[in-house]
């Protein structure tokens, strides 16, 4: 989960537009065959008002095979609207 979490939030990661992101928790991470399942938690800084902005993130990696590289597809929601899908 380390590489993971380093490649996302760091200063020039996917989620550092503003500031590199705080508060970043590994709520969950697991493995379904060959395939990582990461679920985060974190807060980024907003561009307007400089407030933190709480966050939910799902990362799934996956290492191809022939290949020694990895892919990632990330996903991520404020919190509050989070929340809201998982109500549906």
């Amino acid at each position: 989960s380390s590489f993971f979490t380093e490649a996302l939030f760091s200063p020039t990661g996917r989620f550092a537009f503003y500031g590199p992101p705080t508060d970043v928790k590994v709520k969950k991470s697991y493995m379904v065959g060959s395939t990582r399942f990461i679920e985060l938690g974190f807060s980024i800084l907003s561009q307007s008002t400089g407030a933190e902005i709480p966050r939910n993130a799902i990362v799934v990696a996956s290492i191809p095979e022939g290949t020694d590289e990895a892919v990632m597809l990330a996903t991520s929601s404020t919190a509050t609207r989070w929340r809201k899908g998982t109500e549906k």
